[in-house]
């Protein structure tokens, strides 16, 4: 399995940004544009931003300035994140971050002078339709806000806040490198793609293994660095969240999402405590169907039947992806389509493109989607997973404005996930044969949870520990990160799964650790996605209708009222617990099934 570059990969696979600007002298000659215009901003309304009308009329102009320089960024990491070994590219992105540092520190005026307003007046401005999702974060905030002097400091070390990620992104996808390895007489290349996405899964359990141990030997070697990398951003939050008067970095971090501390905590030691008896038997259930003696750390993401998970198309997937979500309605499918019959996919995998997959909705134009595909049911879920965040990312901007369309991280995992489920109820209404039946009950738990509910939160479980570590004064080295993770995954799988030597290096393979509290949302995200699915799986059209009119809202809505416009209360952890219960449900399903084939 050769790793090409990115001038040798099929064109027709990949994705194309011309439609947002022709050429980096255009984008360019747009930042340098939007750079002069917020400096006319500041000359027409700096020290002038104290009467109602003169805010609302200052607003709609920063609000067009902050929406054209957003697609110029969008444009450069779009080209950016397909080939990190571009330099040409990545010089690129770093010109725009500067412009984007500059256009940040003419317009700060803004956020100063807004802070400084009494309560009534922020009050009256949160009503102002497209600004409610501002002023309502400036009343939120406005006890945290430092002097000018202070803020326009902050301000200024904001590329060196940024630097823990990018520094990340460099040690992952441009130093490291991964050496071919050999199974059974027979070599094979090896990179993140190449794992993550097909040796992992692969029903050879040689290959899984051997992949497995030369994937964090290799891992191994920028441990250090990588670990250097999480505790500077670990601790930069830690300074952030000193500076705004929090208690911890984990108070600081969780009113950016308007999420009490509560709920927080009670959705990790929930799942700890009452997902983890139900994923060690999910464990043994594949164990005893793969017919092995024991289970391994890196067996976990085989298929429980490997010679019944069909080659699937691109247009056979699309067929899917469009019956399974035809429920949602004509809307929703035409801004589906948008992406999936433009050029805004990239499939291919090549040397330096960003590992994982997401989606990026540049304002006013449809999703881009990045991601591998492997012609598997894995790259079904991948795919109407992505779509499910360009459906809520294009219908919120269609309905909301620029500052108000970006939905909370608490609940921006819910729109994704629940078009994972949406696949799954349809492949469960289609066929009554019982192989057939336990390939998709395994790829429900596989797919979905195994990924989003498990990984995601181990993940957010380590994390936690590593804040509270933080919050003590305590710098984190490869070693502390290691024995975490390592104890994480003791506590949950207690034994079960043989956790093979390299497993507490896991951590060092997501990305989300900085961007603050992610990890946990993809949870939090698929619990409100279950209890839905589980509504409209029974043909309830009110919870049809409360779902498309949530999606449309943006940020207008925190957590909590979000989630009880969906029909779901997460103030308490049931729908979290009839989750966890759902969970069990397939797992006894797919057990049953393993016993009468």
């Amino acid at each position: 399995m050769t790793i090409l570059n990115r001038s040798e990969v099929d064109k027709n696979l990949t994705w194309d940004t011309s439609a947002i600007f022709k050429s980096k002298e255009e984008a360019r000659k747009e930042a340098n544009d939007v750079l002069e215009a917020s400096l006319k901003l500041k000359e027409n309304y700096e020290g002038k931003l104290n009467d109602f009308d003169t805010i609302v009329k200052a607003f709609k102009e920063y609000e067009e300035i902050i929406k054209r320089f957003s697609l110029v960024i969008d444009y450069a990491y779009l080209n950016k994140d397909v080939d990190m070994t571009n330099s040409a590219e990545l010089a690129f992105f770093n010109e725009l971050l500067n412009m984007y540092n500059k256009l940040d520190e003419n317009t700060l005026f803004v956020e100063l002078e807004i802070a400084k307003l009494d309560i009534p007046m922020l009050e009256k401005l949160e009503k102002v339709d497209g600004l409610k999702v501002y002023f309502h974060n400036v009343i939120l905030k406005k006890k945290t806000y430092l002097s000018d002097a202070e803020e326009k400091v902050i301000q200024a070390f904001t590329p060196l806040r940024m630097a823990p990620e990018q520094l990340y992104n460099t040690i992952k996808l441009q130093d490291l490198t991964f050496e071919p390895f050999e199974v059974n007489g027979k070599k094979y290349n090896n990179s993140y793609a190449l794992f993550e996405e097909k040796y992992e899964y692969d029903e050879d359990k040689d290959l899984r293994r051997e992949s497995f141990n030369h994937f964090y030997k290799d891992l191994s070697k920028t441990v250090n660095s990588t670990a250097m990398a999480f505790n500077l951003n670990m601790q930069k939050d830690k300074i952030m969240s000193k500076l705004r008067g929090y208690d911890s970095v984990t108070d600081y971090l969780l009113a950016e999402q308007e999420v009490p501390r509560e709920i927080y905590e009670n959705h990790l030691d929930t799942i700890m405590k009452e997902l983890s008896p139900v994923m060690r038997k999910f464990a043994r259930v594949l164990k005893d169907g793969l017919g092995l003696e024991k289970i391994n750390y890196y067996d976990l993401k085989a298929n429980i039947d490997p010679e019944f998970d069909p080659e699937i198309t691109l247009d056979g997937a699309k067929d899917y992806i469009y019956s399974a979500l035809n429920v949602l309605g004509d809307e929703y499918l035409e801004q589906i389509k948008k992406v999936l019959e433009g050029k805004n996919i990239d499939y291919v995998e090549n040397k330096g493109k960003y590992t994982g997959a997401y989606c990026s909705t540049p304002a006013g134009y449809p999703s881009y989607i990045l991601m591998i595909w492997t012609g598997k049911m894995d790259s079904v879920f991948t795919m109407i997973h992505e779509l499910g965040h360009a459906g809520n990312f294009m219908l919120s901007q269609k309905y909301q404005s620029y500052f108000d369309c970006d939905p909370s991280m608490f609940y921006s995992e819910s729109p994704s996930t629940m078009n994972e489920m949406m696949l799954a109820n349809h492949l469960m209404k289609k066929t009554e044969d019982p192989r057939m039946l336990r390939w998709i009950y395994f790829s429900i738990i596989a797919k979905t949870y195994y990924h989003n509910f498990v990984t995601h939160f181990l993940e957010a479980y380590f994390q936690r520990k590593a804040y509270n570590l933080v919050d003590e004064g305590q710098n984190l080295d490869a070693d502390t990160l290691n024995r975490l993770y390592k104890e994480t995954l003791e506590e949950f799988w207690q034994g079960e799964v043989e956790l093979n030597e390299g497993c507490e290096m896991t951590w060092m393979r997501q990305p989300h650790y900085y961007s603050g509290l992610y990890s946990y949302t993809y949870s939090a995200g698929l619990s409100i996605a279950t209890n839905v699915s589980r509504k409209i799986l029974e043909d309830d059209e009110e919870a049809v209708c409360n779902w498309l009119n949530a999606i449309k809202q943006g940020g207008l809505y925190n957590p909590v009222e979000w989630a009880k416009l969906s029909g779901v209360d997460i103030t308490t952890t049931d729908s979290l617990k009839n989750t966890i219960s759902y969970i069990s449900s397939i797992v006894d399903k797919i057990e049953e099934l393993s016993k009468n084939l």
